[in-house]
């Protein structure tokens, strides 16, 4: 059974609209970028074409954290299921970085090649400055660059989903 086939069987609808019709299977991470992910069915969410393309059209291509900030903006999806995914993005982008740790052979440095630095300069609204003191207080906390991040995109979700709570709280007392 293929990938997909074995990620519709185990959500059986879509996880937006829960219509069990014209279902496709999503890469959380693209197979194309992250092909060590192409395979794993935690990589996997299942979506009907129209949300799926929906997605692609509002955000394109982005990868983990990006579905799940777009999953939690959608007002059908439940809280639970919602948590679950967020998990999901969080396992995977854990293995990520253990991969990426064993790749460059468990260098703990944060220091970015000037390549990288122009890159993420180039795509990003950031100032040079501003990437210097960033990296400056991942070396000052013994992180990557990459953990940061992911700390800093995890934090804001364990907040919304808080926040959340609390709002669901109050319209239930009301």
């Amino acid at each position: 059974m293929r990938w997909s086939q074995k990620v519709k069987q185990r959500d059986g609808k879509c996880a937006i609209c829960q219509t069990p019709k014209n279902l496709t299977a999503h890469h959380l991470y693209s197979k194309s970028r992250y092909p060590m992910f192409s395979e794993d069915l935690n990589n996997g969410i299942t979506l009907c074409q129209k949300h799926h393309q929906e997605f692609h059209d509002q955000c394109g291509n982005q990868a983990g954290f990006g579905f799940a900030k777009w999953l939690l903006n959608q007002q059908r999806v439940s809280r639970s299921h919602k948590d679950k995914v967020f998990q999901r993005v969080c396992e995977l982008q854990e293995k990520l970085e253990e991969l990426q740790r064993k790749r460059w052979n468990h260098n703990k440095s944060s220091s970015f090649s000037q390549t990288k630095k122009r890159f993420v300069l180039l795509q990003t609204s950031v100032s040079e400055n501003e990437f210097d003191t960033f990296q400056s207080l991942c070396q000052a906390l013994s992180l990557t660059p990459q953990q940061a991040l992911h700390r800093l995109v995890h934090d804001e979700g364990q907040a919304w989903l808080k926040k959340e709570k609390v709002r669901e709280t109050l319209l239930s007392l009301a």
